[in-house]
């Protein structure tokens, strides 16, 4: 208390009142969660592994998928290619939330015989924390 005292003698009210400000912004900004080591999760819906997609039937590939993270992701990337490793489909989104909803379709073309394709979806939050889901599918005319 007696610093206190000491304190308000020597600034003004209004000064006071700026410092302490700034003192508990700092403390509350500068809180201490870079010891986050959980990474985030990917929930694939759509296709699964081993899907195998008629395009007689049904002529998009839907990719649905969430991912999440107990703090904030980073960054979201979907890549999809063929068996021969070329690359058909990207997608980076830079998310900064919770959660991460996506839900695209892609329209495969030049499809004349059962033909694989392999999903990958990468997550990452801002600890560095990463985690990758591959799948395999296939398509058919």
């Amino acid at each position: 208390m007696a610093i206190l005292k000491l304190l308000l003698k020597k600034y003004s009210k209004v000064s006071l009142c700026s410092i302490l400000f700034g003192v508990l912004f700092c403390v509350a900004s500068c809180s201490d969660s870079s010891n986050d080591t959980e990474k985030p999760k990917i929930a694939l819906e759509l296709p699964k592994s081993s899907d195998t997609i008629q395009l007689s039937v049904q002529s998009q590939i839907p990719i649905v998928f969430t991912a999440t993270d107990n703090d904030e992701l980073h960054e979201v990337k979907v890549t999809l290619k063929n068996s021969k490793g070329d690359e058909l489909y990207s997608n980076v989104k830079d998310v900064d939330a919770a959660e991460y909803h996506f839900q695209q379709n892609y329209v495969p073309t030049g499809i004349t015989v059962a033909t694989q394709f392999i999903l990958k979806i990468e997550a990452s939050d801002h600890h560095d924390n990463e985690t990758e889901l591959e799948i395999n599918f296939f398509v058919i005319p």
